[in-house]
């Protein structure tokens, strides 16, 4: 019978930026995975974590990884990416706009939710 590769499954509240955000200077919590082989297991204790890219001082999105192998030598591997988000004193929706697309460059739809163009708002 043929080896089946191990499965690594993501604990929290999954595996997008959207769902893993911390604050810049702030403590970013892993919530963890699972492993589990069907001929090894459970192999949760043999995981691999690789968070060395994540830097919580600087705001962008990082990647964690989780890496298993089972006892044949298959591996599998799970990412979770990492939102480090930057608190902005404004009120300036074009700005706002602007900063969050250099961020992340590649979901500019992203940055569109949740922000109101009131030309009658003036800042606090």
């Amino acid at each position: 019978m043929p080896n089946v590769c191990p499965s690594v499954t993501l604990l929290g509240r999954g595996s997008g930026p959207e769902r893993n955000g911390v604050l810049v200077n702030s403590v970013w919590i892993d919530p963890g995975a699972t492993a589990d082989d069907p001929e090894d297991g459970d192999l949760t204790e043999d995981i691999s974590r690789d968070a060395s890219s994540l830097d919580t001082t600087t705001p962008g999105v990082y990647r964690v990884t989780y890496t298993v192998t089972d006892s044949a030598g298959c591996s599998a591997l799970a990412i979770r990416y990492v939102r480090v988000i930057a608190l902005v004193a404004t009120s300036d929706a074009e700005y706002l706009s602007q900063l969050c697309v250099r961020q992340v460059p590649f979901v500019t739809l992203t940055c569109e939710v949740g922000m109101h163009r009131n030309t009658d708002h003036l800042p606090n």
